[in-house]
């Protein structure tokens, strides 16, 4: 009698135990279904490197990624210009937080606050900045107050534009800033120990001549104008106004294709031309950047590749307008292939030196040109 209620038993617990094998798997089905899915972007407008790179992003952060997931993918796309897509998943991410994540609030607000500046709200831009004060770092405040009062200024609120700069203390593009409210405002006077002081630490900046000339005009003093719209045609250095922009781009150097490229840059800064060449010809195809066919030319020159650095110079012509430092780059190439080739090396040398006058052009004609049997 024993034995049928032995296998009863048996069988009911062996039925439980499907039953429960079952329903974990309907949850496991139900929490799949549930789980939120980042915003997708079309490959087809990026580079391989980069659809790669937002590929394996995008699926690790569906794939049961925590907050830092979801925030590498959203400063991905937000390098890359997918604003509205970037400020999705950043929101996103802060609700993905989990123990042992490293998203610090600072930061994820302050991305917040740089795609809504790039989507044109600034209101809502000075929201996240100003939530991102709250708890960043002191080394970050500065960024921050100026981000402020760029946003401000978008609004037309100069006064609290100004305040903002202020905060924003030594920062140079904050004090800048300053300068062109106080030059516009009638305070010209106010305006000059700030341009004197900038001036000192950036003399051949052109802006900062240009405020001072205007500044100058505020016053009165016609001869201290007169001078310093006259340092504005000599000068030709730009003072970067829109950080944004410029945390974007070295933000880039992280993702896709302009991560690689910055790879092979340290490749060559560690003297490692053999590993920066390999990887440059992965970047180098059909369509390639002219950045990567310029930086593989300069490596296979430095490699003594003379012939496969020219064929890269070749393929650059086709792609962009050549500058001094190509030209330069060309006529260094050309001189390696041997005297053959000396009077070309001598003509692109002397087309950088038209496009800018600099020492390593002059320096470069002045040697060739003392050579045995030179022209």
């Amino acid at each position: 009698m024993k034995r049928p209620r032995t296998r009863t038993l048996l069988l009911q617990v062996l039925l439980i135990g499907l039953l429960v094998a079952e329903l974990s798997v309907v949850r496991d089905a139900v929490r799949w279904q549930r789980r939120p899915r980042p915003q997708t972007i079309d490959p087809q407008s990026l580079d391989r490197e980069t659809a790669g790179d937002i590929r394996r992003l995008w699926r690790t952060a569906f794939d049961g990624g925590g907050g830092d997931d979801w925030q590498r993918l959203a400063e991905c796309y937000a390098v890359y210009g997918r604003f509205p897509e970037a400020l999705e998943t950043c929101r996103q991410a802060r609700l993905m937080l989990r123990a042992g994540d490293r998203l610090q609030p600072w930061r994820s607000s302050y991305w917040e606050g740089l795609i809504l500046d790039r989507l044109g709200r600034p209101r809502q831009a000075i929201q996240a900045f100003v939530q991102s004060l709250e708890v960043a770092p002191l080394a970050q405040r500065s960024t921050l107050w100026h981000l402020v009062g760029r946003n401000r200024l978008r609004l037309e609120e100069v006064r609290e534009a100004e305040v903002a700069f202020e905060q924003a203390g030594d920062l140079r593009v904050s004090r800048y800033e300053r300068v062109r409210i106080m030059v516009r405002t009638g305070r010209g006077r106010e305006a000059i120990p700030i341009l004197d002081k900038l001036l000192s630490e950036t003399p051949d900046c052109f802006q900062l001549h240009h405020w001072k000339a205007r500044a100058a005009e505020a016053i009165g003093d016609r001869e201290m104008a007169q001078t310093h719209d006259l340092l504005v045609q000599r000068t030709s250095r730009s003072l970067p106004t829109d950080l944004v922009v410029e945390h974007l781009l070295a933000e880039a150097e992280r993702f896709g294709f302009w991560g690689r490229l910055a790879d092979a840059r340290r490749m060559l800064e560690r003297r490692d031309v053999g590993g920066a060449i390999a990887g440059l010809r992965r970047l180098v195809g059909e369509d390639a950047h002219p950045a990567a066919t310029r930086l593989l030319a300069s490596a296979l020159f430095e490699a003594g590749q003379f012939a496969e650095a020219r064929e890269m110079l070749g393929r650059l012509r086709g792609q962009a307008a050549m500058g001094p430092l190509d030209w330069l780059l060309t006529g260094d190439v050309l001189d390696g292939l041997g005297s053959e080739h000396r009077e070309a090396a001598i003509e692109a040398w002397e087309r950088s030196l038209r496009l800018r006058p600099t020492e390593a052009a002059r320096t470069r004609l002045s040697r060739v040109r003392r050579r045995p049997g030179s022209l």
